[in-house]
Order: structure tokens, then sequence, then C-alpha cells
């Protein structure tokens, strides 16, 4: 065992590796090759003395000991970043602030939040990630980014939650449907309808499963996209009907229409800012935290209004 030539590199390498499970992946988001991945993982195996990756099937996957240091490689490589950036920031040099995003926030949320942010903290360099809502959860926690726009809003006590809006979710079809010319429907009568729904791990795909748990069925999903804009050209084919967040009516789309829900529980979406409950904070974090605070009053006071 020779702990000592471990470098941030290869454990940056390994955490990656954590998040996919698997070698092509893994490569192809670090713009490598396989053989240089499988290399890395071994030399960090034999200069820790431990397995860290083991064989299911035909796949590999991490060990007991290859978790934990992927945790620990995240909070090391996390608490490297916060130094520089402390540094920088004395310095007067540009600070970082690494942000997550559902993607159907990335339309117009995100965007306009990031320039504001921009605007008032002008020496930040801010990162972007989209993803889906377990995963931009796991990110946080793991201190790989600082804050993420996601929903439903998570209940990890080692959260802090700023709730911004509640909107509501809609029924999207493609115009040549039967269903196109109503005004209002129930769940219910969608019972018999494919679906195009988003992956396992999104806010979206949790709405639709409750949703149409309460209305008495489980939805047959046929095709499942990550973003919500690609989900309404699927549906502007006619294979399947989409439950889509109402901020998408902001879009024209010629080919769909979108439909509200008659339901007894009004099917809807909160979407929140989330951060670590005690994060490191600079400048631009702090300027972060008072512009989602700023949205989320603004929109109570139109509510109430």
């Amino acid at each position: 065992m020779d702990d000592g030539d471990v470098t941030f590199r290869e454990l940056e390498i390994f955490l990656e590796f954590s998040r996919t499970q698997h070698l092509g992946k893994t490569a192809e988001r670090l713009n490598s090759s396989v053989p240089s991945i499988q290399r890395a993982v071994r030399r960090l195996e034999m200069r820790i003395g431990v397995i860290l990756v083991e064989a299911d099937g035909r796949r590999i996957r991490l060990s007991a000991a290859g978790r934990t240091l992927a945790a620990q490689a995240a909070s090391v490589i996390r608490a490297r970043s916060d130094a520089l950036d402390v540094v920088r920031a004395a310095s007067g040099r540009r600070q970082t602030l690494r942000l997550g995003h559902m993607f159907s926030l990335g339309r117009s949320l995100v965007p306009q939040l990031v320039a504001e942010l921009l605007r008032r903290e002008p020496a930040t360099r801010v990162y972007l990630r989209h993803g889906l809502t377990n995963a931009l959860i796991a990110s946080v926690l793991a201190g790989e980014i600082d804050a993420a726009f996601v929903s439903p809003c998570p209940v990890e006590p080692d959260l802090s939650v700023i709730t911004l809006f509640t909107e509501a979710v809609l029924l999207c079809v493609s115009v040549q449907s039967p269903f196109a010319v109503r005004s209002r429907i129930e769940l219910a009568e969608l019972r018999d309808e494919p679906f195009i729904a988003a992956p396992e791990g999104s806010g979206t795909r949790h709405d639709l499963f409750q949703a149409c748990a309460r209305a008495g069925f489980v939805p047959r999903v046929v095709v499942e996209v990550g973003d919500a804009s690609t989900m309404e050209h699927i549906v502007s084919t006619g294979i399947g009907v989409a439950l889509v967040p109402e901020s998408m009516c902001t879009y024209a789309h010629p080919d769909v229409v979108r439909i509200p829900l008659s339901e007894h529980t009004p099917l809807q979406r909160t979407v929140a800012l989330v951060y670590p409950r005690n994060p490191q904070r600079n400048g631009a974090f702090s300027e972060l935290v008072r512009l989602a605070t700023h949205v989320r009053d603004n929109r109570i006071r139109r509510v109430s209004a």
C-alpha cells in the first residue's frame, strides 16, 4: 500500500466512475479511454490496498470500500475547491458557484437568476449542471455542487430548503388527439393511454406516478425522456400523452395542446432551492440565497394580493 501517491486526478476519475458505475460512460464524460479509466481505478486499489470495484454479472460495481472512498473523495475534492475559492476571494479574484437544476427549469428560472446574480456579483464564475432531482440532491449532499433547483422538495435533515413557487401540472396531448378539444380532463380518463415520462429519479416522474395512483391506475410508459421540451416534441407525434409543468405554456408549440386537469387533489409541483444546512458561503452564494428568497416572497405577495 502506498497512499502517498494518490492524486486529485485519480480521485476525480474514481468519483465520476462512482456516479456511472460504467467504464464506457465514465471515459466518455472525462474525454478519456476505457483502458485509462481501468488503470486509474487499479492504481487506486494498489495504492490504498483494498478492493474498490467488484464483478456483478457482466458489469462491475463499487464495493463497500469503494462507496466509502467515493464519499470521502467528494469531500476532499470539495474541500480543495472551497480552499481555492477562499484564496481567490481574498485576493480579489473570481469566486465560483456550482449550481444544479432540473431540465425544465433551464428555460427560464435558472437563466434569469444567474443573469441577476452576475449583475450583482460580477466577479463570479457559475458552473451549471442539469439532471434528475435525486441525482442533484445527492450531488448537493456529497458537496459536488453548492445548491440545486429541484422538485419535489427534499426532506433530508442535512439540507436547507427555500420554496420558490408552486405551479399547476397540465396534460399535454397532440393536436390530433381526441382530447385536444377538451377544456379540462380527469386523469382517470387516461388510464388506457400510453405515457411519455421522465426517467426514474426525476421530480416529474414522481408527480406522474403519484397522481395516477390517486386516480386508480399505473401509467403505461412507452418512452422515457429527460427534458420537457423533447417530451412535448414526442407527444406531438401522437404516440402518447404527458404531464408537463404549467410554465411550459410560456413557450408556444403549434403541435400540442396543454389541458388543465380536474382532480380532487390539485396536481401541482413545488420548486425549491436546496443547499447544505451549513454551507461554505462566499458572496455569490449569499446573493443566490437572497435572490431565491426574493423570488419566494414576490410569489407570496402576488398570491395574497
